[in-house]
């Protein structure tokens, strides 16, 4: 047999397997709805007696509490794990564990399983004590609107626009319930609806409370004034000024039918440069937009980010309103998906720390190509894969703008990595001109090369670390 089930989340149910308990009609009702709200708690007379007489109990109020809880002893005394408890402080309800639809409805992580718990309005045999169940409501309305908002980022706005109207029409005040009804009809294809449902909520607050809209709402309505149009973002870093070589491995990267393309190697090798070179070059293929990020996975002083913040920041950058951004990394991640799903981007996620950190970052289908960096090779992504290695010496000195011994010299100190060759470039160029110093007079290398520049060795050696 089933256990024991009570319900205060519309008329009051109580039931013992497939058998309705009976509860005495009027008071006893509300004394036990009274007494389940507050489950565990002891609820003085005194407190019963106000609500039950809205305030003005009379004489004999004390003495029709104590037969209304002798009429419940006697309703509830054959069901397992049920206890009404007295003292001299009140009485005590103890029911089993997950047997109250309050608790259920308070526990549930997913809103609509939690909405499910509710039959009708809270407390419906109360008739005096309408505070608790305001705030019963209250909790109500706050699941609410984290369904909708979730329907509504998972491309079902059509289904609940007109729940969501009933819903802003009894509360004109909750600016969450408008402006999921604004973002709903607007991705419905109803731009002017969304349009004066701001501006009737715009007026209600203004002539009932002499308030303006929050600035969220306020930012979702200039939004869609704009006909929020597709964002085109453009975030790649300016292309390096110096980069030579790697001529192949580009076009491993820019030829790859592969949807997701992974640059590794040992630091200091370039894969930041020649990602970013690559990605210039295909960025007119990707009409919808470029996003970049730093990931931080192998940044000094840094941690690494994490992959909800790379994803709420990419939705702002592809037009999707603030208050459309979900906060919850798996929701975000699913509106992500289905952003890119209707769009050609691309995506360069630089400094990867590892596949957990860049597999949410992926896109669901092949319209978007991503381009990664990381020290180590992200072997479970299924990507295509490109390592790389120090440059070949001919490459390396012509990062250093010069070809005699003296550059060959450095390259090799430099151990032919292009970050370390690159800050040797820089240390030991002359001040105004750019142009390479010669070496002294005396110089064991001879004539035509770098100067010798004290900064040059300890730099490279920084730089190859």
């Amino acid at each position: 047999m089933e256990g024991v089930r009570f319900g205060v989340l519309g008329p009051l149910l109580v039931t013992h397997g497939q058998r309705d308990v009976r509860v005495p009609a009027g008071q006893p009702r509300q004394v036990l709805a009274l007494l389940l709200v507050h489950t565990g708690q002891t609820v003085s007379v005194d407190h019963l007696m106000s609500v039950l007489w809205d305030g003005d109990p009379p004489a004999s109020a004390r003495k029709a509490v104590q037969v209304h809880v002798s009429q419940l002893r006697r309703a509830l005394k054959e069901l397992p794990g049920v206890a009404l408890h007295w003292s001299r402080q009140g009485y005590r309800l103890d029911v089993p564990a997950g047997s109250l639809d309050l608790h259920r409805f308070r526990s549930a992580a997913d809103p609509d399983e939690a909405l499910s718990h509710w039959r009708g309005p809270a407390l419906a045999e109360l008739t005096t004590n309408t505070q608790l169940a305001n705030q019963l409501e209250e909790e109500r309305l706050a699941a609410v609107e984290r369904s909708v908002e979730k329907k509504v980022r998972g491309g079902r706005h059509l289904e609940v626009i007109g729940e969501l109207t009933g819903y802003v029409a009894q509360h004109p005040t909750r600016e969450r319930l408008r402006g999921a009804l604004m973002t709903a009809l607007h991705r419905g294809g109803r731009q002017a609806d969304a349009l004066r449902v701001y501006e009737e909520g715009r007026r209600h607050l203004a002539d009932e409370l002499g308030l303006d809209p929050c600035q969220e709402l306020q930012d979702l309505h200039t939004a869609i004034l704009r006909g929020d149009l597709p964002a085109v973002p453009r975030e790649l870093p300016k292309a390096p000024e110096h980069f030579v070589g790697r001529t192949a491995e580009v076009a491993l990267v820019t030829g790859s039918a592969e949807s997701v393309v992974a640059v590794h190697g040992p630091g200091g090798q370039g894969k930041s440069a020649l990602v970013v070179t690559a990605a210039h070059e295909l960025a007119e293929l990707f009409p919808d937009g470029q996003l970049y990020a730093d990931l931080h996975g192998a940044t000094p002083g840094r941690a690494p980010q994490s992959p909800g913040e790379v994803i709420r920041r990419f939705l702002r950058a592809l037009g999707t309103p603030p208050l459309a951004v979900p906060t919850e990394e798996s929701e975000a991640a699913a509106l992500y998906r289905s952003t890119l799903a209707r769009r050609k981007v691309l995506v360069v996620l630089d400094n990867a720390v590892d596949a957990a950190q860049v597999g949410p970052l992926l896109p669901g289908e092949t319209g978007t190509k991503v381009l990664i960096t990381s020290r180590r090779m992200l072997a479970t992504l299924g990507a295509r894969h490109v390592r790389l290695d120090p440059l070949p010496e001919a490459d390396a000195v012509r990062l250093l703008g010069d070809d005699g011994e003296a550059a060959k010299e450095v390259a090799r100190a430099c151990d032919h990595l292009p970050l370390a060759l690159t800050i040797a470039r820089r240390g030991c160029a002359a001040g105004r001109t750019g142009r390479p110093r010669r070496w002294r007079a005396g110089s064991p290398t001879g004539g035509t090369g770098w100067t010798s520049c004290t900064s040059t060795t300890s730099a490279c050696g920084r730089a190859s670390s």
